[in-house]
Order: C-alpha cells, then sequence, then structure tokens
C-alpha cells in the first residue's frame, strides 16, 4: 500500500472520507457499539450523522490476497479505498489504519477510534497479556437522568408508576437545583431545597444524586453559551448547586453534567475538579469508554473522568427519538443490542434521558420496559454491574496507580502487580496460547475463547502470581 501519494495527487492526497465496515460481524470485532454506526455500518456521531475523517489517498499496489481489509474509506469523491489491514509478515502481523489516531484523541474528541484499534490489534489479533479496565471483569452500566424543570417532581411519581425506575436497579440522578429555569422568578426550576426536597428523598431509594450544572438550567447554559460568566459566577452556581444538593442527600455530591452537554474545555473540568467531582457526562468522545479526555492536544485531568454518552445514531435521549419521530421498535433493538455488548465487549457505557421524555413521548416506555427486565435478568446472572458514575470513575483512577509487570522465566509466566491502594477487583487477562489453566488462591477465574481472566477478589496490595507456559 502507498499512502504517501503527493506526487500523483497533490493537494488531494489528504481528503476527508467515511468509514464504513463491510459487515457487522467486522464492526463488532472491532468493538464499535451499535450506536456508533449508521444502517450501512459507516462511522456516525452524536448530532452529526455519519462522520467525515481526515485520511490519506492511497493506492494499493498489492495483491488483496496478501492481506486482510477489515474497513474501508468511502472518499468523498466518490472513490473507495482499503482503511484498516491486517498483513501477515514472517511470523508476525502488520496492520494499518488511515486515521490520524492521536489527532483524533487529542485534539478531535473522538477517544473511540484510538481505543477500538488498539485494543483489538493487540488483544484480539496479537492476543497480548494485560489488565483490564472494569471492575471484577465485568461490563457497566450507568443510567444517567439529568432532571431540571418543576415538572419532573410529579413525573417522577408517573416513572415509578410505569415501572421505569426500579429499586434494584442502581441508577444515576442529576439535578439543577435551583427555583427557576430561563430567569429569576419564573417559578419553572425544580426546587430542591423547596418543592422538590421531598421528591429528592425518594429517589435516593433508587440510586445516586448528582449535580446537572448551576442552578437554574436554561439560565446557567445561556450565560455559558454567550460567555456573560466569568469563571467565578460559573464556579459560585455550581458550587451552589452541587452544596444544597449534598445538605439534602447527606453526602458529598461528586457527579456532575452540564446543561445542553455545554462542557466548555478545560475550563469546566478544571472548576468541578476544584470542587472535588470525580466524573462528569460528556458529549465528546461519544460512544467511547469512561476516559481521561483530552482538549488542544492536553490532558484535561489526571483524576477526573469523562463520561461520554452512548449514541442512538445521530440522537441520545428519548426527547430526540420523539422529536424525530423514530420508532419505538429501533429504540428497543437499540437498547437491546446496547446491553449485550456491554456484556460481550465487559465495557463500561451510560444511557442518559429525562423523565420527561417518557411522558411527552410514552410510547417509548414499553420499549425500556423490556429493556430493564433483559437487564434485571443480567444482572441476576451476575453478567455486568449497574453503578454510578462516580463508582466506575474511582475504580479507573485507582486502576492507573497500578504497576504490573509480565515477565516469562525459566519457563514460567512471572506476573508482579501492586497497588498502594488496593487490587480487589482487578483482572488480568492471560492468553490461552501462552500459559496453561491458572490454578491458586486469592483469585477467581473465568475465561472465554482467547483468555483466562484471573480476578482478584481479596483485599491485597501487592501479589505474585507464577504459572506455567503451555
Amino acid at each position: 500500500m502507498n499512502y504517501i501519494t503527493y506526487k500523483k495527487y497533490e493537494r488531494n492526497a489528504y481528503q476527508l472520507g467515511h468509514i464504513q465496515f463491510p459487515n457487522k460481524e467486522i464492526a463488532s470485532y472491532f468493538q464499535i457499539p451499535p450506536g456508533k454506526m449508521s444502517d450501512n455500518l459507516t462511522v456516525s456521531g452524536y448530532k452529526y450523522g455519519n462522520l467525515d475523517y481526515p485520511v490519506a489517498k492511497v493506492e494499493i499496489d498489492e495483491d488483496y490476497n496478501d492481506f486482510e481489509v477489515f474497513a474501508n474509506t468511502n472518499y468523498l469523491d466518490g472513490t473507495v479505498e482499503p482503511n484498516m489491514i491486517l498483513k501477515h509478515l514472517g511470523d508476525g502481523k502488520v496492520f494499518f489504519v488511515n486515521l490520524p489516531l492521536g489527532y483524533l484523541k487529542a485534539f478531535g474528541s473522538d477517544d473511540l477510534m484510538l481505543r477500538s484499534t488498539i485494543i483489538t490489534f493487540l488483544f484480539r489479533i496479537v492476543k497480548f497479556p494485560h489488565m483490564v479496565s472494569k471492575p471484577f471483569n465485568k461490563g457497566g452500566l450507568v443510567l444517567n437522568w439529568h432532571l431540571d424543570h418543576y415538572k419532573e417532581r410529579k413525573n417522577f411519581d408517573l416513572m415509578v408508576k410505569n415501572n421505569l425506575i426500579r429499586k434494584n436497579i442502581n441508577q444515576s440522578f442529576q439535578i439543577t437545583a435551583g427555583d427557576f429555569l430561563h430567569k429569576p422568578g419564573d417559578n419553572k426550576g425544580f426546587d430542591a431545597g423547596g418543592k422538590g426536597k421531598k421528591t429528592i428523598r425518594k429517589l435516593i431509594n433508587y440510586g445516586s444524586i448528582g449535580s446537572h450544572g448551576g442552578w437554574a438550567h436554561e439560565w446557567f447554559a445561556n450565560n455559558l453559551e454567550n460567555g456573560t460568566f466569568s469563571e467565578t459566577d460559573i464556579e459560585w452556581n455550581i458550587k451552589r448547586n452541587a452544596d444544597l444538593l449534598s445538605n439534602i442527600v447527606g453526602y458529598k455530591i461528586t457527579e456532575f453534567s452540564a446543561p445542553r452537554g455545554y462542557h466548555k474545555q478545560p475550563l469546566m473540568t478544571e472548576i468541578i475538579e476544584r470542587n472535588g467531582f470525580t466524573s462528569y457526562y460528556y458529549t465528546g468522545d461519544s460512544g467511547s469508554q469512561p476516559n481521561r479526555t483530552f482538549y488542544n492536544g492536553e490532558l484535561v485531568s489526571e483524576s477526573v473522568i469523562a463520561f461520554p454518552i452512548m449514541p442512538i445514531f445521530k440522537w441520545a435521549s428519548v426527547q430526540e427519538l420523539g422529536n424525530y419521530n423514530i420508532e419505538p421498535q429501533f429504540y428497543e433493538n437499540w437498547l437491546m443490542r446496547t446491553l449485550d455488548y456491554i456484556v460481550e465487549y465487559k465495557t463500561t457505557v451510560l444511557i442518559y434521558s429525562h423523565f420527561y421524555d417518557f411522558v411527552n413521548y410514552p410510547q417509548y416506555m414499553k420499549p425500556f420496559n423490556v429493556f430493564l427486565d433483559k437487564l434485571q435478568e443480567y444482572q441476576k446472572k451476575d453478567l455486568l454491574q449497574v453503578n454510578s458514575m462516580n463508582y466506575f470513575a474511582e475504580y479507573l483512577v485507582r486502576f492507573l496507580k497500578t504497576e504490573c509487570n509480565f515477565e516469562i522465566r525459566d519457563e514460567k509466566f512471572r506476573i508482579d502487580i501492586s497497588n498502594p491502594e488496593g487490587l480487589k477487583g482487578f483482572s488480568i487477562a492471560l492468553p490461552k496460547q501462552l500459559c496453561r489453566r491458572p490454578a491458586g488462591y486469592g483469585f477467581v477465574l473465568d475465561s472465554d475463547e482467547d483468555y483466562y481472566y484471573i480476578i482478584i477478589n481479596k483485599d491485597m496490595n501487592e501479589k505474585l502470581f507464577v504459572f506455567p507456559l503451555r
């Protein structure tokens, strides 16, 4: 493959194109979520639909039989060429991806393409030993609700009545606490300190409470977007919102979501980090896993974790689906496929909506109930964990403090792992092609087609594992 084509194409040597997978099996192999592809398996994004990626204009000068094509570029000039290629070279393998992966992560707010290609190559193709970044080697789900309107007080009772909120499914409720919505005195806010306090005390029985912006949803968002608020104004309103909620629920508020998804980087993250938040809902990096995001080439925070929304093609909430007259069956299919995606690939996903979405568009109640029934079934089988943003964020920050060394010595595979805050819940993936079935104490064993998983289930700060090679 020739990807340096300046002499022939000059200014067209780099173009824009869509990334398309040839079939669902290959898209799944690369762990592309169901909501991140259009019907023709083109990579898509929230609000945008099919995404235009910067790609090199390539030429193929070899027989296609010499390599495997996993995805193609549909250039905007109408031509089609391979984008993701695996070539066998001696006893090794070479994987080519025609995307600026580092740039997309660092500057493009697109974590997914870098993550999915690296994970696929290292862990699925090469089958490299590694640590698993999910608690107890299980996928996770955050059901994230935003409450920003006085109607949500009554809507909560309707949600419970229709079995859309259930006590045995831990959910995340983020609240805009003020008593107004658009302007002071309109009395359209949730009013957490007054009429909404009773609802919050009920919500506590269904999950965790977080903070949605700064005091009044539309007022705060408008002042952010038009630049009226100074940094001091932003921080003061975020703080008073969180402080009021904390006084009601009796614990520190650690989860945050920005109104309308307007989370200006790096300012908003710097503010919430100063105020003790651990995690935030994020419309960037959509479809990817919780991560430490970048902005303008720099890591935004060492310890505050972004939770990207899982889109439904170019939508995310039920309100958006209703606005575009999307069929309820489409929504149900997406919910069920996303649930299976979490279980199969042991990933963590955030799904968000509002109570009033289901009140305004009740045709989506049945699909969501079908989804919750399946979710409860999976919970009983211990196939996944449903928890708060803070739970997964704290685990990930602890995970990043781990030191883990792999070594082959004296016909043994040695794993030396330590963490000053504890190893419980951490998992290590051992390739079956490398090791025999592990045996020992201090862990439980799981497995799939390619790996044995050592899941540490005891409190300890360091451990040396030694297993026989195959």
